[in-house]
This record gives structure tokens, sequence and C-alpha cells, in this order.
């Protein structure tokens, strides 16, 4: 018997604001742009609008949405941030929390006309409509190979060597001066061209490498360059002549003219015609260089001097060039580059902000979507992630509309770094994938290579690093292929960061200071004041903190050398964590405070969750009788907000010391079981060992029963990893269950492990174990 059923629900849409949400597509569309949730994110949304006429409670969203599955308390709190930052601001304007009871969605909403969804079609329309509904398909898919059939292949990724000068010519600065001139009139043609910096950087990795065919073969396996031309100048009765030959073919083009950048960039646009290649263009010419052969060689040497990180001689080129020609725009995007990398903030938003609105007089997308992106990384050093974003969004969408592919995925990238430093996570890693695909149709094995370390590095924030291992090593099988010895250097390091973190101390360090030369032999500044706060981390970690606090002072003068907020945090949190360990509590407050006003105007999740951490820890350790209800829960709502178990784990274990001093055992349990439970499910060795080494020893000083932290004993116990706090925390049970060998023993290696930061809270208890007192 057929079984009826009732007519399907139409599918439910919702207009807030500039915002449509549609239950039946699950799509949240502003404009012509979907934002994107994950599932559970977006149900919850769904659930809150549907219910926007009361609060709704926590129990409820668990119940309905999450469908009453086992979760931490963080898990809805950090979908409800996730949903704001799409939303808007990330602020309560949207969604309301009501605290201890739930949320409200707040702004007005207004129910759209019902759509037709699928399936409610009559019977014998739907009968009807079949054969015509396969008629148009295969119509539509006859049209579609035609098309396939009829379609010009992809053009060609083309890379420009730098410029051999024959003697006479006696112009070095034209090498690498005109590469990016020659890359503009490139993509002025429609030839995708290898960046003339990425050029430049391969064959300084290389720089043993003469043989041309070699170079060829290094940028076709690295930046996928399916063609490699070599230009030669040549200066020839008062004339001179620039020929471009292409490597392993017979195919060439030449121009002769008395202005050396003129004939190269003239040489440029013809290749067009020996690779064969026709398109629409979709695109304005761009004024590339002027009529003025002083103007051109001050041009081409500014860029040289880019291209040498010699930024105040680049300045000084590009503003002689605009003061000729101020209305050719690409050097003043030049100048914006220097005077960002000079510090220069004001002066470069100002430049950006004229660029833009001349970029839109003459249509030109190109420059309009690379300053978009400029912007956006400007707005990312002031510590304006907001508007970083907004920024970074807008230069997408102009670079989608004129199909620059490369600058789309760069945008995804700097996008996916944005959310990871927010603690948005999955955001992150869809983004990084978007970006890993474009670079993978591109063949370029440089960036996908760079975005797999990334992509390991946002594991290893996550605390998984079984998966943060994978992506590096894949990283680094491409890097060592590609022989790129500088970027090799990088994963050893972020590998060595991995084995830090599984107690490996002489793997980690060693793969650290390989990193640290690298950096300083590139002069690489970033990576420097890196590598050198990572090596005082391990410093730290084995008890060394008069080298640790040495390393972090480097780190922290590099930092501010180049005037990198991000970095110098980093390092006073460092500094900060050494003092707690020295047991000087009082730097170590001012250094944290400092850290984390830092991390605040920078809007850094992760950093801000490990600030607000320790300024719970360093509270408990000085003032212990305080009131810390409020501290608590401000160090609770940023790790909720990293999205990071390990500070959630953390935190709850600081919420467990808190509840036990007030007399709250079964709460303190509660809390420590749901530390434990987070950091078993982080598969971080090191967080795990310390983790249960801590709540061992909280339990031996609360004098409960074995049965208690046997679980916990177990882990301590079968670890192949001895820190200080797991060697401490056997000695006292050791010594409470009546083994005082294996006491002293342990308090052995607690005392070697602990090197300097042996407190005389630590003799005193280490005298007494060594008297066989529990």
């Amino acid at each position: 018997m057929e079984q009826r059923t009732g007519p399907r629900q139409p599918a439910e849409r919702y207009r807030i604001g500039d915002l449509i949400l549609s239950a039946g597509t699950r799509e949240l569309v502003r404009g012509d742009r979907r934002l994107k949730l994950q599932r559970r994110a977006f149900d919850a949304l769904l659930h809150l609008v549907r219910h926007r006429d009361r609060v709704v409670d926590k129990d409820e969203l668990w119940r309905d949405v999450w469908e009453s599955r086992p979760v931490s308390d963080s898990v809805i709190p950090r979908a409800i941030s996730r949903v704001r930052h799409v939303l808007g601001d990330g602020d309560e304007s949207w969604i309301q929390t009501v605290h201890g009871v739930g949320y409200r969605f707040v702004r007005p909403v207004e129910p759209l006309a019902e759509e037709d969804p699928a399936g409610t079609t009559p019977p014998r329309a739907r009968a009807l409509a079949r054969p015509i509904a396969l008629a148009l398909l295969l119509v539509g898919l006859g049209t579609a190979l035609g098309l396939w059939l009829r379609a010009p292949p992809a053009p060609p990724r083309i890379a420009i060597l730098p410029v051999e000068v024959e003697p006479g010519a006696e112009l070095e600065w034209i090498r690498f001066g005109v590469l990016p001139l020659m890359e503009q009139a490139l993509a002025d043609e429609g030839l995708p061209p290898v960046p003339s910096g990425a050029i430049r950087a391969t064959l300084a990795r290389h720089e043993g490498v003469s043989d041309r065919a070699e170079q060829a073969r290094i940028l076709r396996l690295t930046h996928g360059a399916d063609q490699v031309w070599l230009p030669r100048l040549r200066l020839e009765g008062g004339q001179y002549q620039l020929t471009l030959g292409r490597l392993g073919s017979d195919a060439s083009v030449s121009v002769a003219g008395s202005d050396p950048v003129l004939v190269a960039v003239g040489a440029t646009t013809r290749l067009r015609e020996s690779v064969n290649w026709r398109t629409d263009r979709n695109r304005p010419y761009r004024k590339v260089i002027t009529d003025d052969p002083f103007v051109n060689e001050a041009y081409a040497r500014g860029l040289d001097a880019r291209l040498r990180s010699d930024w105040e001689a680049a300045e000084a080129f590009l503003e002689t060039v605009l003061s000729a020609a101020p209305d050719l725009h690409w050097a003043k995007y030049q100048l914006s580059l220097c005077t960002r990398r000079l510090g220069q903030w004001d002066r470069t938003a100002r430049l950006n902000e004229e660029m833009l609105a001349a970029a839109r007089d003459i249509g030109d997308r190109e420059l309009e979507g690379s300053v978009q992106s400029t912007s956006g990384t400007l707005a990312w050093r002031l510590g304006d992630l907001k508007a970083a974003e907004q920024w970074y969004l807008e230069a997408e969408q102009t670079f989608e509309a004129i199909d620059s592919r490369h600058s789309i995925a760069s945008v995804y990238t700097n996008l996916a770094i944005l959310a990871s430093v927010r603690g948005q996570f999955d955001e992150a890693e869809a983004l990084y994938g978007r970006a890993l695909g474009r670079y993978r149709e591109l063949a370029d094995a440089y960036n996908e290579s760079a975005v797999l370390k990334n992509l390991g590095l946002m594991h290893v924030d996550r605390g998984d690093l079984v998966r943060a291992r994978d992506y590096v090593e894949r990283s680094l099988r491409i890097r060592q292929r590609l022989g790129l010895e500088r970027e090799v250097a990088l994963d050893l390091s972020a590998l060595a960061d991995i084995d830090a973190r599984e107690g490996r101390w002489p793997q980690a360090l060693g793969g650290h200071r390989r990193a640290l030369e690298a950096a300083r032999k590139a002069g690489d500044r970033i990576n420097e004041a890196e590598s050198l706060a990572d090596i005082c981390q391990i410093h730290r970690h084995q008890g060394q903190l008069d080298a640790a606090r040495e390393v972090c002072g480097e780190s922290l003068f590099v930092a501010r050398q180049i005037a990198n907020p991000a970095a110098e945090a980093k390092a006073l949190l460092i500094q900060a964590q050494i003092e707690l360990d020295a047991s000087r509590f009082g730097p170590a407050a001012e250094l944290n405070d400092r850290a984390g006003a830092m991390y605040r105007q920078l809007g850094y999740a992760d950093g801000i969750a490990h600030t607000t951490l320790l300024e719970l820890e360093l509270a408990l350790a000085q003032q212990p009788d305080a009131d810390y209800g409020a501290l608590l829960g401000r160090a609770g709502e940023a790790c909720e907000e990293a999205g990071n178990d390990l500070h959630c784990a953390r935190w709850r274990s600081l919420q467990a010391r808190v509840l036990g001093r007030a007399g709250d055992l079964d709460g303190a349990l509660e809390s420590w079981a749901r530390a434990l439970e987070l950091v078993d499910g982080s598969r971080n060795p090191l967080a795990r060992l310390d983790l249960h080494s801590a709540h061992t020893e909280w339990a031996i000083d609360q004098s409960l029963d074995t049965d208690r932290f046997a679980e916990s004993l177990a882990v301590v116990e079968s670890s192949a990893l001895e820190t200080a706090a797991s060697q401490r925390a056997l000695a006292l049970y050791f010594a409470r269950s009546g083994q005082r060998e294996k006491s002293r023993r342990a308090a052995g290696k607690w005392r070697e492990l602990a090197g300097q930061a042996w407190s005389e809270r630590d003799q005193e208890r280490f005298d007494a174990l060594l008297d066989g007192s529990p």
C-alpha cells in the first residue's frame, strides 16, 4: 500500500538588515556574497532567529542544535562567537548574552515570501517536466562540449630571468630593476607572470646555480613556470638592443632603441606573438613607464633597490619618479610598499587612499585589488583586524572579477592566517584549503608548501600535534625536492616546535638553531625574532633561566627594531613566564600586563588567552585568600574565544584550584575531570603529562584517596617523558605510600630537571622528602 505523506514544508527565509538567511538552502548571503558558517554555528543562528521573541537557554541549544552530544562547555559560546564575527563586529549587537541563562537574537527580522521547494510541484506536472528537463540537459551538455572543444588553451605561465648585460653596457641596476615592469607588461597581454620578487628570491636561494637550463628547471618546479625566457641586453652603435630568448626553444623577440628600460618593456609586449596567445582583454593597459629615459631609469633603479630590500634607496628613487610623473600610479604603489616597510604608517595610508581613487577612476582593477590587499596588511600591522579582514574581502572580490588567480590565492592565505589568529580554526582551515587548491592548479609548489606549513602551525595552536606534523612534513618534502634551504630550515623549526611539545628537547633545540642560522643568513629579521623566542622557550623548559633571559632579550630587541608588535608581545610573555618560574611575581606580573595590552590591541585571541591565564596563575600564587571570580570569568571567556582546548584545560585546572580553596571539593573534582578530558583529547603529550602531574600533586595535597587520582598517577608513571612537575608528583606519591627509595630517586630527578627554577619552597619539600616525610 502506498504511504501518503503531507506536503513538504516550504523553506524559511529571513531578511536581517542587508542579510538573507535561507533555511532550505542553508545559505547566509550579504549582497552577492555568501557568508560561511559551520553546520552547528548555522543551526544555532537559525534557532535563535526562529525564537527571537525570547531568551534561548544553553541547554535548549545543546539539546536541539548539538543533539545532546557530549561536548565541552566552551563549544556553544565558541560557536556563538563565530556567528557574531561573521555577522558583524563580533560584539553583542546581533546576539545578546544573557549571563547565567543563554542568548537572544536582538536585530529586527523580516520573514520573506516562501520559496517553492523541490518536491511541491504536482505529480503530473513533474512527470511532464522530466522529458523536457532531460532534453534541456542534453542540449546543455552538447553546448558545453562544443564550447569546451572550441575553448582556447590556458595561457602559459611565463618566468623571465634577470637581464644578461653584455660588456660595455654597464647597467647592473637593470638586471632586476626592469623585471617588475616586464611582469606588468606580461599581465597586460593576458600572460600570467611569475612575480619578479619570487624569481629573485628563488635564484638567491640557489646562488650556486649559474646554468640557465638548471635555473629554468628550478623555476618550473618551484613556481609552475611553463616557459622561461632569458633577456640579453647589448649596446651597439649608441643603441640598446634587448633580445628575449625562450630557453629550450629557438623562439625569440628583439627590440632596439636609445632607452634600455623602454626596449625591455617593448620586447615583453611582443612576447604574446611568439607564444601564439590571443585573449579577450578584461583589463586596461597600464601605464608602465614614461617616454622620459631619465624617469624610466630612476623607476628601474627604485625597483632594483626594493627587490634588494634597500628601502631607503628605493624610496628616494621612486619619489624622483613621481615628482616628474605624478600619474604613474604603479610607481606610487611601489612607493607605498617601501613606506610601509619603513614604518611610515600615516603616509602609506594616504598613498593607498590616493591610489584607490585613481584606480577606480581609470578602471585599473589590478591596481585596485593590489591596493586593497596592501591596505589590509597595513591595518593588520596597526592591530585593526576587523579593518584588515574587510580590506582582504574587498580585494578578493576585485581579483575574482579579473580572474587574477595568484592574487586570489594570496588573499585566501591572508584571510586564513587572520582567522587562525582569532581562534577561528575551522574557517581558517577552509580558507587554507581554497588557497591550496588554487596554488595546485597553478603548479606553484613554492606557495603550496607555504600553505601546508601554515596549516601545520595552525594545528600546533589547536593542540593536534599528529595533524600538525603531517602537514609540516608534507611541506618539508616539497621544499627538499625544490632545494629551498631557507624554507627547509623553517620547516625543521616547525617540527622542532612539535618536538618541544613532545618533550624531545635536544632535537627541538637543534632544529630551532638551524632555523635561526638560516634566518640570519637571509637577513630575515621576523623569523630571527621567532627562532630566538623558540630557543628561549626550550631553555626555560629545561630550567636554564639565565640562558632563557639572555635569548629572550635578543628576541625582544629584534622585534622592536623591526617594529613588529606581535613578536614583541610574544617575547614579553615569555619573559613573564621566566620570572614566574623564578618565583619573581612582581616582574612577572608587570611583563605579563604589557604583553596582554599588546595582544588586546592586536586582537590576537591566543595571546589574550595566554596572558589572562598567566594573570590568574599569578593571582593564585600571590593572593591565596583573594576573590578570583571576575578574573576567573574573564580567563574563561578568553579561552573560549581562542578556541584552544589546551587553554580551556588549563583554565579548568585553575578553576579547580579556586574551588578547592573555597572548600567546594565536588566542584573542584568536576573541574579537574573536565580539564583532563580536554587535555587527553588534545594529543599533546607534554601538556597531558603536565596537567596529570598537577592533578596528582593537588590530590595528594588535598589528602584524597588514591582512587580519586589513580588515572592521573597511571599517566605520570607510564609516560616516556620526564619533567620537573611529573617527578615532583611521583616523589610526593611515593613518599605518601611509604616507598621511600623510589621517592628519593624521583626527588633527585626533580631537582635535576628543575634547574634554576628551583625555589625555597621546592628546597623545603625536597629536604622533607629526603628525610622520609610524606
